[in-house]
C-alpha cells in the first residue's frame, strides 16, 4: 500500500524537519535565559493543541474515506498537512457521495467490495453476479 507509506514518510518529514528541531530550539532559548517559563508553557501547550486537533482531522478522515471507499491514508496525508485546513476542505469537497442503504457486493474473484447495482468490478474487470 503505496499511499500508506507516503503517509509515514511525510509525518516523519514533518516531525523530523519542523516539529523536532523547532521544539529543541525553543527549549535551548528557555535554558539559557532567553525567553520566559510562561513563552516555553504556552508554546508547548499550543504544540500539544495543535497535535491532537491533527490526530483528530487524521482519524475523522480516515474513517469516512474508509467508509467511502476511498484511499484513506492519502486523504489523510492531504487533510492533516496542507496548511491553513485547506486539505480538509478539499477532502470535505472531494469525497464521494455515500449512501448506507446502496446494497454492497463483494466480486467472487478479487473480494473488492463493489456496489451492488454495478456489473463488473472495478478493480480485476469479472463479471459480478447478484448473489452474495
Amino acid at each position: 500500500m503505496k499511499s500508506k507509506k507516503l503517509f509515514r514518510f511525510i509525518t516523519g518529514l514533518w516531525i523530523g524537519f519542523g516539529v523536532l528541531p523547532l521544539t529543541l530550539i525553543i527549549l535551548k532559548l528557555a535554558y539559557d535565559g532567553n525567553i520566559s517559563s510562561k513563552a516555553l508553557t504556552l508554546f508547548l501547550l499550543g504544540l500539544v493543541i495543535i497535535g491532537i486537533i491533527i490526530v483528530g482531522i487524521c482519524k475523522y478522515v480516515y474513517k469516512d474515506a474508509k467508509e467511502r471507499g476511498m484511499d484513506p491514508y492519502l486523504w489523510m496525508a492531504t487533510a492533516a498537512y496542507v496548511p491553513n485546513l485547506v486539505g480538509l476542505i478539499v477532502y470535505i469537497v472531494m469525497r464521494k457521495q455515500f449512501s448506507p442503504n446502496i446494497e454492497r457486493l463483494r466480486c467472487e474473484s478479487c473480494s473488492t467490495e463493489v456496489k451492488g447495482d454495478w456489473k463488473y468490478c472495478p478493480n480485476c474487470s469479472n463479471k459480478l453476479s447478484k448473489s452474495k
